[in-house]
């Protein structure tokens, strides 16, 4: 067993056909005689099954034991998740925390474009690797944007410390709640506790109310001010005040100053259409540095080949042609033109398809100056 919670087990085990090692979700058996959890169990590894990133915990199959209970195959991850790596060293270093702030943006931004909302963001469920990669884990409480929203027994799904107020309050839960959870999860990074105490939702509510979260950068001195700038908006009570989107809070936390961070912050969701592309050492010189580079690589690649292909569409048309009108003329013999000029030779045969290939392009290059 490499763990439990609330809805499940998860056990480690081997997938023989593909030599690997695998993580096995398994509903718990107080639950899997539930229906209601029966389904919502199945809905996770459906959403997530649709989910390819690399900051995400793959999904590869799903199916039911002997006993009717489902499970769900995933990618093994060998290492700890943030909240054993806080427990050991409490506060990271602020280049630590950048890292693991940009895999997580990049993972929210794939989610949420598919129209996923995780709604449990927290050091628990996010993982990482033996390269200290972060992979977002457990989308259990993960719901369709265009689903209705799910209630279990009245209460509201996630950690309270973690959760945004309006998720808290039971209202709409959208994007804006896995950024306030990420803003969270990055205040405690960085100063070892969240930005409000409290383990059930009353208390929390209450203090939330009455002492508003330290400025980050009060509590760490040597904190960039945009740095700070991006984590503080995540916190904002109203969604509308928070990053429009993971994509813009992942430019915000690497802007220069906190001027530039602010304008990125407030830009429409609509205006931000990034690919996040996250850094490694052994890699990062390789990847754009920024979105317009990307999207100017991008497009340049397409030009190229676009341009490429209509070259290769129009000499195939040409020698079609060629060999139409030569197909007609038969192997008569050559009569003079109207003109007076002397019909063109036809290409010699080849006696192979690399020779015939040959032959037209040297056709070509004599009757075509």
């Amino acid at each position: 067993m490499l763990g439990r919670g609330g809805m499940a087990l998860v056990y480690l085990g081997y997938d023989a056909k593909l030599g690997r090692p695998v993580a096995i979700k398994l509903l718990a058996d107080n639950l899997a005689a539930d229906p209601a959890f029966h389904a919502r169990f199945m809905r996770e590894a459906r959403m997530a099954a649709g989910l390819s990133h690399i900051n995400i915990v793959h999904v590869y199959d799903v199916g039911q034991d002997e006993d009717e209970r489902p499970y769900i195959v995933m990618e093994y991850v060998e290492g700890e998740s943030l909240a054993e790596t806080i427990s050991r060293g409490g506060r990271l270093p602020v280049a630590r925390v950048r890292r693991i702030a940009l895999d997580c943006c990049a993972g929210l931004q794939h989610a949420h474009a598919a129209g996923l909302v995780h709604r449990d963001i927290k050091p628990h469920n996010l993982l990482l690797d033996r390269d200290g990669r972060v992979k977002i884990a457990d989308f259990g409480v993960a719901r369709s944007l265009g689903e209705t929203q799910l209630t279990v027994a009245g209460s509201v799904l996630g950690s309270a410390r973690y959760l945004a107020p309006e998720q808290a309050a039971g209202g709409d839960v959208t994007p804006a709640a896995d950024i306030y959870a990420l803003g969270a999860t990055l205040y405690q990074l960085l100063s070892g506790r969240t930005p409000h105490e409290g383990e059930t939702l009353t208390e929390l509510i209450h203090r939330r109310a009455d002492n508003p979260p330290q400025p980050i950068g009060r509590l760490t001195s040597d904190l960039p001010p945009a740095f700070a700038t991006a984590v503080m908006s995540c916190l904002s009570d109203d969604p509308s005040q928070r990053p429009a989107s993971a994509a813009a809070l992942a430019l915000a936390l690497t802007a220069d100053d906190s001027q530039t961070a602010t304008r990125i912050l407030a830009r429409p969701p609509a205006a931000d259409r990034t690919l996040i592309m996250t850094d490694t050492p052994t890699v990062a010189d390789r990847r754009p540095k920024t979105a317009a580079s990307l999207l100017t690589r991008l497009t340049d690649r397409g030009n190229r080949r676009i341009v490429t292909g209509l070259a290769i569409a129009a000499l195939i048309a040409l020698v079609l042609v060629i060999a139409l009108s030569l197909r007609s003329g038969g192997t008569a013999t050559p009569a003079t033109h109207s003109s007076g000029r002397a019909p063109v030779a036809a290409v010699p045969a080849g006696a192979t398809p690399a020779d015939h290939a040959h032959n037209i392009a040297r056709w070509l290059s004599l009757h075509t100056r």
